[in-house]
């Protein structure tokens, strides 16, 4: 491209003009104060021309909601086909977000492969300090409530126990036991706490390190309402 401006010069001929004359020259910086000021008047509409094709790219990326996309001088252009920005919803197919993959069954890699962080169904990640033992990810609590004097089933479910907790309210000293719902022991269940003390006011916080209680978890206590306790796992 070359533009033609006059010369003030009498009996000149028009001067034509490239943008590369003024690459060249360094007319685009510092040195444009030394042109005249119709040639300095074609070295801004040059420069102009070439700073309209800078594309920016505008818009939130906090993933709260606001749109983004690609800016231009002339206005507004869409975002490429699967490219979206990070919320609540659906993450478009070539979208970069750092996070996990829910899977209803545990993938099973062989040497070599990789594989994307895995989560629970309610967003929790599962790490090695979540899931060390051989029950599933899924959380479990049996919740605090009183002991009774009948063994009773608390689930059905084979259970990691990480902890069990008594709190004998009695001023009395009264028996615990806890046992699964398999016939492991002797073709019978097996009793992790057997008739175990608990002294009158006392509170006993027991460790299972995700023991399994295969087929389920059973407790019961010598006397109803008297024993308060709580048990937690993973199932």
């Amino acid at each position: 491209m070359f533009c033609a401006i006059p010369d003030s010069r009498r009996n000149a001929g028009p001067v034509q003009f490239e943008r590369a004359d003024f690459v060249e020259r360094g007319l685009f910086g510092s040195a444009a104060r030394f042109l005249r000021p119709a040639h300095r008047q074609l070295r801004n509409r040059l420069l102009g021309r070439r700073r309209r094709n800078v594309i920016e790219f505008r818009g939130d990326l906090s993933g709260h909601g606001n749109g983004g996309g690609l800016q231009g001088r002339r206005g507004q252009h869409a975002q490429p086909a699967g490219v979206a920005l990070i919320g609540g919803a659906t993450a478009g197919a070539y979208a970069l977000q750092v996070g996990a993959i829910y899977n209803s069954t545990p993938p099973t890699f062989t040497t070599g492969q990789g594989g994307s962080l895995q989560m629970t169904a309610t967003g929790q990640l599962i790490t090695a300090s979540t899931q060390k033992n051989a029950c599933g990810a899924t959380f479990y609590e049996a919740t605090m409530q009183f002991l009774p004097a009948t063994s009773t089933s608390l689930t059905t479910t084979a259970t990691c126990i990480t902890s069990a907790w008594f709190n004998n309210t009695d001023t009395a000293t009264h028996q615990v036991t806890l046992q699964d719902q398999s016939t492991a022991c002797n073709a019978g269940v097996c009793e992790a706490l057997a008739t175990f003390s608990i002294p009158a006011n006392s509170f006993l916080r027991v460790q299972l390190d995700g023991s399994k209680f295969v087929g389920g978890i059973k407790w019961t206590a010598d006397t109803a309402n008297k024993v308060a306790a709580d048990i937690i796992g993973n199932q």
